[in-house]
Parts: C-alpha cells; sequence; structure tokens
C-alpha cells in the first residue's frame, strides 16, 4: 500500500490477484423491510456495546458504536435479501455476511427473539472456519485441481468450529435419500433448506 490512497491500493490488489471486487448493499438493504433493518441493528448495537462495556480501560464511544453496528446491520441484511434473489447450491447458501464477530453465533436466537418464530431469516453470518470448508464442499470445489482444494484446511481453528466436512456430507446424503423420487431440481432445494437448518442448529447445540 502507497500513503496517498491506501485503501484504493488495496481494493486494487484483491481485484487484481484475487478477483475481488468491492460493491455496496445499500439499494439491496434499501429493498429490505423496515422492521428487519431495525431489529438487525438493534441486535448490532447491542452487541458492540456490550463488547466494549465488559473492558473497563476502553471508554465507550457512542457514535462509533453505532457506526460499526450500522456497517454490520447492512452487511446481513444486505446479503439476506441478496439471499432472495439469488440461486443456491445443495449444501446452502450461494451469499454469506464473512465476519470474526462471535456475535454470529447467536445471531439468529437473538433475531427471533425479536421477530418471532418463523419471521426470521436464517443467519447469514459465516466464519472464516467454515468458509474453509466451505470452499472444500461447494461450488467453488468444482473450479480448482483436486491438489488444490485437498490441500484447503479442514479446520483454521478447532477450538472455535462447530462444523465438519465429513458431518455435512453424511447428512446431506442422509436427506438425499429420501428424495429419489423427487426431480431433482425439488430435491435440491430440499436438502439445501434441511441443510442450512441442520447448520443452524449445530451452532446452538
Amino acid at each position: 500500500m502507497g500513503h496517498n490512497e491506501p485503501l484504493v491500493d488495496l481494493e486494487e490488489y484483491f481485484k487484481d490477484a484475487h478477483g475481488i471486487t468491492q460493491v455496496s448493499l445499500k439499494e439491496e438493504t434499501a429493498r429490505a423491510d423496515d422492521e428487519l433493518r431495525a431489529q438487525v441493528l438493534e441486535v448490532w448495537q447491542e452487541a458492540h456495546e456490550r463488547r466494549r462495556a465488559g473492558n473497563e480501560h476502553v471508554e465507550v464511544d457512542p457514535a462509533l458504536v453505532h457506526r460499526l453496528a450500522d456497517h454490520d446491520a447492512e452487511c446481513t441484511v444486505g446479503v439476506i435479501v441478496k439471499r432472495g434473489s439469488g440461486s443456491a447450491n445443495a449444501l446452502g447458501y450461494r451469499y454469506w455476511f464473512l465476519t470474526l464477530d462471535r456475535t454470529g453465533v447467536r445471531f439468529h436466537h437473538e433475531l427471533e427473539l425479536r421477530l418471532g418464530k418463523g419471521r426470521t431469516p436464517l443467519s447469514p453470518l459465516m466464519s472464516p472456519d467454515f468458509m474453509a470448508q466451505y470452499l472444500r464442499l461447494g461450488p467453488a470445489r468444482s473450479s480448482l485441481k483436486p491438489d488444490a482444494w485437498a490441500a484447503l484446511p479442514t479446520l483454521t481453528d478447532l477450538s472455535r468450529s462447530d462444523f465438519r466436512p465429513e458431518d455435512l456430507i453424511a447428512k446431506a446424503d442422509e436427506i438425499r435419500s429420501g428424495l429419489q423420487a423427487m426431480p431433482d431440481r425439488v430435491a435440491d432445494r430440499l436438502v439445501r433448506d434441511q441443510m442450512n437448518k441442520y447448520r443452524l442448529r449445530r451452532s446452538h447445540d
């Protein structure tokens, strides 16, 4: 990075070296239900306040807390909206919000307390540990050479991961075995939905 525009330098690097581009989620967020936006923001607001309140050496800056919560809420809601317009593979959704924040473990539960059962979308938050496994099992695997995807880490941190690839494969096979009479498109959708519920349930065990 240079000294004048370090963020632009990073953006160009990720685009040129890895094909990663930066896009805004403001349009998607604006299309979301007002109550969903408000409740997601509340979950993140409380999470950031709670984290800083537990550290007596850090002075809580309300403006900073709101800015961080607003950013996380926009990413969360934006991904939820994109899920409604994009296709998903049999092992799960195509769109995720990758974050190191531990709020992800309880996010669905916290949002469900506010919106109620049946009205709460599945959490779009993904940890780096789960992403490493998703790359082994998801659509990205087909674009990699066998030697490349086989070398990807199964777990990046055992203490923080709730899933193993063998668990996901076994569960997907179990679900699909009962759907053999259904068209592939319908079976794929049912497997995807059940896998998302399974992962969410495992994260709260």
